[in-house]
């Protein structure tokens, strides 16, 4: 009885000592250092924070504003959201204008434009002793499951709960799809919002989204599934991104 109290007391230190980190921005959550297992093989993860959402489209409009403000008008031409009309046609009308839409998932923004978007991050926040960079696989993998390593998606092992309520945005969710608010249903255990769904989310690597979007089925929802843009080099109003940011 004696070792198993030791034992516990150790557990929960690991754990609160992990959570009591400061994030680096309010909009982040700090997630622990543990293991991930990923196609049959065992990674040590370290601590790191996330954007607790998809970044919006009122956030992505700072970034341009201070573009405009600091930047040459060719960074600004790359970093403005870029799609066709046949493309546009596929999102609610105005999506990328409207403020109806600012706390919705700014997407038709390139892999470049995304890693801008963290530069920026860097660039307005000198003070805090780390880097804002797009994740890997396996970092956005382990945020993704929110600390359980059996889950098929981000919300679990299903698509609906108990009460057959849809947990996250796909294109079974409603009768037109459609991009969701950024907060829209419940987080994962890491209090992150629409991992699985509502927009696929850009990697550091060139060509690679993890997540599904809202207009992909259930296969590309899943945590380890199949890239539903795999190659992917120009915007598309399916792919948004959010934000890792890693401690010195």
């Amino acid at each position: 009885m004696f070792r198993i109290t030791i034992l516990t007391s150790v557990m929960l230190f690991v754990l609160t000592t992990a959570f009591s980190q400061t994030p680096p921005l309010e909009s982040f959550a700090v997630l622990p250092a543990g293991n991930l297992v990923m196609s049959k093989h065992n990674f040590s993860m370290s601590s790191f924070s996330i954007s607790k959402t998809e970044i919006s489209n009122k956030e992505y409009q700072k970034f341009l504003e201070w573009l405009k403000k600091n930047d040459s008008p060719e960074k600004l031409t790359q970093a403005t959201p870029n799609l066709s009309k046949e493309q546009l046609k596929l999102l609610p009308k105005n999506y990328l204008k409207s403020k109806k839409y600012d706390d919705f998932p700014v997407v038709g923004i390139s892999m470049q434009a995304a890693d801008m978007y963290c530069k920026y991050l860097n660039a307005i926040h000198p003070e805090l002793k780390g880097t804002f960079r797009l994740p890997s696989e396996r970092e956005w993998v382990y945020a993704s499951r929110g600390g359980n390593d059996l889950y098929a998606f981000s919300s679990g092992m299903a698509m609906r709960d108990k009460e057959q309520n849809f947990v996250c945005n796909y294109k079974s969710t409603n009768k037109i799809p459609a991009p969701m608010p950024v907060n829209s249903f419940k987080p994962n255990g890491f209090g992150l919002y629409n991992m699985s769904g509502n927009v696929a989310e850009w990697l550091n690597l060139e060509g690679r989204t993890k997540g599904g979007s809202w207009n992909d089925t259930e296969e590309f929802l899943n945590v380890t599934g199949k890239d539903a843009y795999m190659g992917l080099k120009e915007p598309s109003p399916f792919v948004g991104f959010r934000v890792l940011w890693i401690a010195q």
